[in-house]
């Protein structure tokens, strides 16, 4: 079978729009590896700056020498996990219209998912920036008549003018 967000359909149901977030979700959510990595060139170009004598320490072969060394490894391979971690998560969400559905499906171990109906759906209000007009990404807003879901919120995602509309043309069908 293919992803998780496929084995929730039902076997006569068709996939007609599949998406994810857009590309640059990925790196604004990667934030805290892009802090790590201007710690890993800080410490870089410490090591490469600070004199052999450093208020009388030898910096070369002494103990400040080799913190800043495992600093440097430490921050450079923090920065690699979180970005890795980041994109197995960015890459384990789908959103999917078929022709009875909304599917959103998110997680890595922990697997979740919301659907909404087709008939349930009132509305959808769209949101696009200009950076998002830009790049083709934009923010859908869902709103559904189920007492409890309420709405569903896809944030910046991947053609969302054509997610929109794959969606409101399965809904009048």
């Amino acid at each position: 079978m293919g992803t998780y967000a496929e084995s929730l359909l039902t076997s006569d149901e068709k996939v007609i729009m599949r998406q994810r977030q857009h590309w640059l979700a990925l790196i604004l959510d990667s934030w805290l590896a892009i802090i790590f990595w201007g710690a890993t060139l800080v410490l870089l170009i410490l090591r490469l700056v600070l004199p052999d004598e450093f208020f009388g320490v030898s910096v070369t072969s002494g103990d400040i020498g080799g913190l800043l060394d495992i600093l440097t490894v430490v921050t450079l391979l923090g920065g690699i996990i979180v970005v890795a971690v980041r994109w197995w998560w960015w890459r384990t969400q789908e959103f999917l219209v078929t022709n009875r559905r909304l599917v959103l499906a998110w997680g890595v171990l922990n697997k979740s998912s919301s659907d909404s109906s087709l008939e349930k759906i009132n509305d959808a209000q769209l949101t696009i920036t200009v950076l998002g007009r830009l790049l083709d990404y934009g923010s859908l807003k869902v709103m559904t008549a189920a007492p409890l879901q309420g709405s569903d919120y896809l944030d910046r995602l991947n053609h969302a003018k054509d997610f929109k509309k794959a969606m409101m043309t399965a809904k009048h069908e």
